[in-house]
């Protein structure tokens, strides 16, 4: 027999609002996907454009004086990425304390340096081969639009990476912000997936604090954009992704949230095809997406298997 009227209406209410819930996320990913890449807006630092208090900048550029065709060190960056400066603060960069400074654990810390032309870079220091990896991700990935920090030179004798410095808060430092227990850090020398579920136990009832609905889905756009240039093994952890505003300016016409960049591939990324050509489709390939979006989603809460993190 036919469904009595109140059912059918019943029925009808929950398809509406069902549609209205699709058209309200369709709407929200149009707007998040429609804004300009931050690596062609904000892409890496520069000096003469930083809002340095007055002695910070006085003082390394005296020192910049003394010695102008060489890079000057501006400071380091410890464990939690905060910025120990050798002048003073840096705008953007959480600040640490001298005697709260976490070291590497007998690796070199990346340094904030101003090059000579007037570009601020973190510079890296590893193995050539494992820099050469990380060159070769940071490459595809600018080259594709995908938001990341800009590769601005390597140099295998030196053992030195330099890419650009995205003067913005981290995921990693709202977290604290918001009172997550990040520290002390998770053990480097266990397997990223331990850290992963280490992190994200104790980020996870924070992560409404720091990430509205906007920032996810771009988050979410970020993962996919980065298995559509052909790069899988790239870690969104926390610390390796800036949160700069969605409108820098502050113009009422912005979309609201904030547009992560990545701020590094690491040396776990793996390259695949041809830059500018589709990926092959391979069992290897999709295995390492779906390791990609399994570590992602324990970080962010997301369902590894939803259709919104495949490309």
């Amino acid at each position: 027999s036919a469904p009595p009227s109140s059912a059918l209406l019943g029925l009808g209410v929950l398809a509406a609002a069902r549609a209205r819930r699709g058209r309200a996320r369709d709407a929200d990913r149009s707007a998040a996907s429609s804004l300009p890449s931050a690596r062609r807006r904000v892409h890496l630092a520069r000096w003469d454009t930083l809002a340095l208090a007055s002695a910070v900048r006085v003082a390394a550029d005296r020192a910049r004086a003394a010695a102008p065709d060489a890079p000057l060190l501006l400071g380091h960056l410890d464990d939690d990425g905060r910025f120990l400066g050798v002048f003073g603060p840096l705008p953007g960069l959480v600040t640490a304390a001298p005697d709260a400074f976490t070291g590497r654990d007998g690796a070199v810390a990346p340094r904030v340096v101003l090059l000579p032309d007037g570009r601020v870079v973190v510079r890296h220091h590893g193995m050539p081969a494992t820099l050469n990896r990380a060159w070769e991700a940071q490459q595809r990935l600018a080259d594709a639009g995908v938001p990341i920090a800009a590769p601005v030179a390597r140099d295998p004798v030196q053992r030195i990476l330099d890419v650009g410095l995205i003067a913005a808060p981290t995921v990693h430092d709202r977290l604290l912000a918001a009172g997550a227990p990040l520290r002390p850090a998770a053990d480097p020398l266990a397997s990223i997936d331990d850290r992963v579920a280490s992190l994200s136990r104790r980020a996870r009832p924070h992560l409404d604090d720091v990430l509205d609905q906007l920032t996810r889905i771009r988050l979410d756009a970020l993962l996919r954009a980065v298995h559509r240039a052909g790069v899988t093994g790239v870690h969104l952890a926390y610390d390796r992704i800036a949160l700069l505003p969605a409108d820098a300016v502050g113009s009422a016409e912005a979309p609201a949230g904030f547009t992560p960049v990545l701020l590094m591939a690491g040396a776990d990324a793996v390259v695949h095809g041809v830059a500018g050509r589709a990926v092959p489709s391979n069992a290897r390939i999709e295995r390492l997406q779906a390791r990609d979006r399994a570590r992602y989603g324990a970080l962010y809460a997301r369902r590894a298997d939803d259709p919104q993190l495949r490309v």
